[in-house]
């Protein structure tokens, strides 16, 4: 676990948000912008955004994942739907809504002149940046989409026409340039539930990355997004990853803060029972399902790919990431793990995104939760920064020393091989093995003997990975043996080997190479957490992944419902969505996206 862990006990979110503002009257205290804020803040968690429909039912998790129900059969999740779609509507709505809030508090931020002038930039830096990161998800979403920067007091002036990406994200890096030095350090805030630097230089970042590639393919954004990461690299706020990478996640379920790794979440709280409250489905309708009271319910709907998993190593225990995001097992009613161990293409398909975890909750008794959701961390940040500095310098020695940092933390500290060195004879029942050496977690082996002597050593599956070697080691322990009624028997034990998690040296000759791993190596980090989706469509590799899995699909599992998904998708068509038939209904300005 990290150092640098607070618990979270004030939620800035526990603050009341305020829909519906006057100018005249609320904005005249701390305490009215404030809650403004928390207002602008609020969008974040709506069920048609992070708090619901972006978690399972926007396809966002590409060929990393996908609908795990076989009804309804339309929608963006199954790439089935058309303009009159609602949640295509809603995502629309919710984000607008946003852009709205944060328009209106920095049309009146400045109302009280008597109000301290630091504290006014502050909350003029963080709407700023939110209204920012909804036009981004706009723009990546919608493509062209009107652009509103004040308060729309006249309902004639909702008739405006769509603005050209390029005016949009201008806008957006304008935005985010200007919220940057208005905003705290994230050591001074001390978790990542507000934006700070350290969160608009991040999302900068990966704003540039989208401007760099396809539609705008301004190559120029490499270079500023290069930038905006290096100011984290090496910014005044000291950022490094949590040295366990399941501990991240934990984190998140248990409330707990990580702002060295976590730099933006989107913040949750209370229960379905509260009078306030702020929840989620994130951890009901997303990870390993339940029906269990010991655990809690959750729904389970969405399925890892066999394309995730073959893109880790065979061996299961090498990348600790493997069966932390790839779920090994379901929940029983008594609260205990039924495990599954098929590898059949069928099966890879159908086991459950596991980064989610009900049983780290306390909440037992509430369907929905208070699971905060990441929106930016700081592996993110160094594969960014990698890919920024391949496009520009191809792959220097900063740039594979960027990714080395992300996998190497990923590298199983277990043991990774017991070798039996001599079976020993006489033994005449299974003898206790006891391994010698400083570690976290021990494990549990299981010892075969056949005809008086020891012939394998393996482990027991754990409760977290569902696969057990130990943790921790940094030396191969030694093994003491007693009991079973044999002798001489030597067992020898063997670690991973530092290095081998690191970029191998074929992927580091040439830009095209190196750019092909960051792409796999951002699927083993960061899947599900919405951004897989636009990272192939900005690569322009949305559809060639889609069909190379639907290809696999057809050769290996034809018959399976989850086929479909990725059948329905269309080249051109669905690297955006269409405008909401609604908006069009009542704005003859706007005019609807091609192949819709």
């Amino acid at each position: 676990m990290s150092l640098c862990i607070v618990v979270s006990c004030d939620k800035f979110l526990t603050q009341e948000p305020k829909d519906s503002l006057s100018p005249e009257t609320s904005y005249e205290t701390e305490d009215a912008l404030e809650k403004a804020l928390a207002g602008v803040y609020d969008m974040l968690g709506h069920q048609n955004l992070y708090g619901g429909y972006f978690l399972y039912n926007c396809g966002f998790d590409a060929d990393d994942g996908h609908f795990a129900r076989n009804s309804p059969s339309t929608g963006p999740a199954v790439y089935n739907f058309s303009s009159t779609d609602i949640t295509v509507y809603y995502v629309w709505e919710s984000l607008y809504k946003g852009v709205s809030r944060a328009n209106m508090l920095l049309a009146n931020v400045d109302n009280n002149a008597e109000i301290e002038e630091d504290f006014r930039n502050c909350i003029r830096g963080e709407a700023l940046a939110l209204r920012a990161y909804y036009y981004f998800l706009l723009v990546t979403l919608y493509g062209d989409v009107p652009l509103l920067t004040e308060p729309v007091d006249n309902p004639n002036d909702i008739f405006v026409a769509r603005t050209d990406s390029r005016l949009v994200y201008a806008q957006i890096l304008k935005d985010l340039t200007t919220a940057e030095p208005l905003v705290k350090n994230i050591d001074e805030i001390g978790h990542g539930g507000r934006i700070s630097k350290s969160a608009v230089r991040g999302i900068a970042a990966r704003v540039c990355l989208h401007k760099a590639g396809f539609p705008l393919c301004d190559e120029s954004g490499y270079a500023e997004a290069r930038a905006w990461a290096l100011k984290i690299i090496e910014g005044e706020s000291v950022h490094s990853l949590n040295p366990s990478y399941s501990g991240v996640f934990i984190n998140y379920a248990q409330d707990k803060y990580d702002p060295k790794e976590s730099i933006w979440e989107v913040e949750f709280y209370g229960t379905d029972s509260s009078v306030y409250k702020e929840t989620t489905m994130n951890g009901r309708y997303t990870g390993p399902t339940s029906n269990s009271g010991l655990i809690g319910k959750c729904l389970g709907m969405v399925f890892a790919t066999g394309r995730l998993w073959d893109r880790y190593p065979s061996d299961n225990a090498m990348d600790v990431r493997k069966f932390w995001n790839i779920s090994a097992f379901s929940y029983n009613l008594d609260g205990t793990k039924k495990f599954s161990n098929s590898t059949s293409y069928p099966s890879l398909f159908s086991r459950f995104m596991g980064k989610v975890r009900r049983e780290y909750w306390p909440g037992k008794d509430s369907d929905n939760t208070s699971i905060n959701v990441p929106l930016l961390r700081y592996s993110d940040v160094l594969l960014m920064f990698a890919e920024a500095e391949n496009a520009i310098n191809g792959p220097t020695e900063a740039a594979i020393n960027a990714v080395n940092e992300v996998r190497r933390r990923a590298l199983s500290t277990g043991i990774r091989e017991v070798k039996v060195v001599n079976g020993g004879s006489g033994y005449t029942s299974v003898p206790t093995l006891n391994f010698v050496g400083n570690c976290t977690v021990l494990p549990i082996p299981i010892v075969k003997v056949s005809n008086g002597s020891i012939v394998s050593v393996t482990f027991e599956r754990d409760a977290v990975y569902g696969l057990s070697n130990g943790t921790g080691y940094s030396v191969p322990p030694s093994v003491t043996i007693t009991g079973g009624g044999g002798t001489n028997a030597e067992l020898v034990c063997s670690l991973y080997d530092p290095d081998a998690m690191d970029v191998p040296e074929e992927y580091t000759v040439t830009k095209e190479k190196f750019l092909s791993f960051i792409k796999e190596e951002r699927s083993r980090e960061l899947c599900f957490e919405t951004l897989r989706r636009g990272d192939l469509i900005r690569w322009g590799d949305f559809y060639k992944e889609m069909s190379a899995t639907y290809n696999l699909l057809l050769q290996y599992a034809p018959d399976y419902y989850f086929t479909k998904t990725y059948r329905n998708v269309t080249d051109g068509k669905h690297l955006l969505w269409p405008i909401p038939a609604q908006e069009i209904a009542v704005n003859p300005l706007l005019k609807q996206n091609p192949y819709w």
